[in-house]
């Protein structure tokens, strides 16, 4: 049984549909009162892990929003004009868009909370994003004082809409003048910060990375179908990002755990590297297989509910016994 009150930290990882998974612990974390005092995320385990979590009273606050998010599948939707022909097609080289409207409806909703404020004051939240405009790295946005202090709406929506932005289906939006797309492809399960934040005693990690083989997925788009061309570019798409979440999740991982376990060897509780001081910390980890990763599978929403009750299972089983 983890202990309810020590200080504790959450890696909630991204991976479009399965981030219903990381909704099931949360739900657990809130109706045994556990004292989650920092947060990473990444993509959907931000918008709908973290987030919800952070607005919620209690447990069942967060089975509602799940069960009406589920439901509305809308955070990305098909251009219209994306059959046209390119000389009539004046808006650029990308297949999907991020419905913005949503995202502001979802914020407002949270905002209007007074809990999802107290809560913003504790419990610290980064999250994970791919500056691409001056290299690809991954940058950790700390998520709070843009809420608390900086107030600013448009650019809590511009966060939101880079840390699931996957190209070239979607749009990378801009921050600051440079463009930004989904944090999964540096640091899909980012752990760093929780290593370097000395409260953080334990941490849960949602470990979606089991690389999987994809044979019958790029056998069957392969396969000459003019009717499915569509189909088979999404999924295409959807594949090539799955890979690429999963290589580089991998490295990260293992360089994560590779540091920690290194830390312990030493029988210290501090490593300082390069002037930057990494604490040991007791890992719990969840690790779902084989959950479907599009959020435009025909059947999201059937999905998006059973990967939720899914992680409150496996949740409740790591927290309690």
């Amino acid at each position: 049984m983890i202990d309810k009150n020590i200080c504790l930290g959450v890696v909630s990882s991204g991976g479009g549909l399965r981030t219903y998974y990381n909704a099931g612990l949360f739900y657990q974390l809130k109706k045994h009162g556990y004292n989650v005092c920092h947060i990473t995320a990444a993509s959907g385990g931000a918008t709908a892990g973290a987030l919800p979590y952070l607005a919620a009273e209690n447990e069942e606050e967060i089975e509602q929003y799940m069960k009406d998010l589920a439901k509305q599948q809308t955070v990305f939707t098909f251009r219209k004009n994306m059959f046209t022909p390119s000389f009539f097609n004046m808006s650029g080289g990308y297949v999907l868009e991020m419905n913005r409207r949503f995202l502001q409806e979802q914020f407002e909703f949270f905002a209007k909370k007074h809990v999802f404020y107290e809560n913003l004051k504790k419990i610290r939240l980064d999250i994970s994003v791919t500056d691409i405009t001056d290299k690809v790295q991954n940058e950790m946005i700390h998520f709070n004082p843009i809420v608390l202090e900086e107030k600013d709406e448009e650019k809590v929506l511009d966060v939101l809409q880079a840390t699931t932005c996957t190209i070239p289906l979607s749009k990378a939006p801009k921050i600051n003048g440079k463009y930004y797309i989904d944090g999964g492809y540096t640091k899909n399960s980012p752990m760093k910060n929780l290593f370097m934040n000395p409260d953080v005693k334990e941490m849960i990690l949602i470990d979606f990375t089991h690389y999987q083989k994809y044979d019958d997925t790029i056998d069957k788009c392969y396969q000459p179908n003019p009717i499915r061309f569509m189909d088979n570019f999404i999924e295409m798409q959807e594949l090539s990002m799955q890979i690429s979440f999963d290589a580089c999740n991998k490295t990260q991982l293992e360089s994560a755990l590779f540091l920690n376990n290194l830390i312990s060897e030493t029988k210290k509780q501090v490593l300082t590297v390069n002037k930057k001081s990494y604490v040991y910390k007791k890992i719990h980890a969840l690790e779902p297989k084989d959950l479907e990763m599009n959020p435009l599978h025909p059947k999201a929403d059937q999905l998006a509910w059973e990967y939720y009750l899914l992680g409150k299972a496996e949740a409740e089983k790591l927290l309690l016994e």
